[in-house]
């Protein structure tokens, strides 16, 4: 299994997941599973479904086994990340800090 610290950077995520060390799904868990454990649903106005992220992580793995040299062309492939709710976002509500 991998070794996620406490604050990850980009650099943290790409290391283990170009490495081997990790895959995107595993990466995914553990930080869903810190999510659940510190940031109460409160914290957030908006967030995608477990389930949907998690398919989305599978598919991002499978493509990544796939294609060779993936990583030289996305780069961030894989690295998870948060869109502020006042930008607007396919599939995402635009909330602006407002339910």
């Amino acid at each position: 299994m991998h070794s996620l610290t406490a604050s990850p950077t980009i650099a943290d995520f790409r290391d283990l997941l170009r490495s081997g060390i990790a895959t995107i799904p595993a990466l995914i868990d553990t930080l869903l599973t810190r999510i659940a454990v510190k940031a109460p649903d409160e914290v957030f106005i908006s967030r995608v479904d477990a389930a949907i992220v998690k398919h989305r992580a599978a598919q991002l793995q499978d493509r990544l086994r796939s294609e060779p040299g993936l990583y030289d062309r996305m780069p961030l492939l894989g690295v998870p990340f948060a869109v502020k709710d006042n930008i607007d976002t396919t599939g995402l509500a635009t909330t602006c800090g407002c339910p």
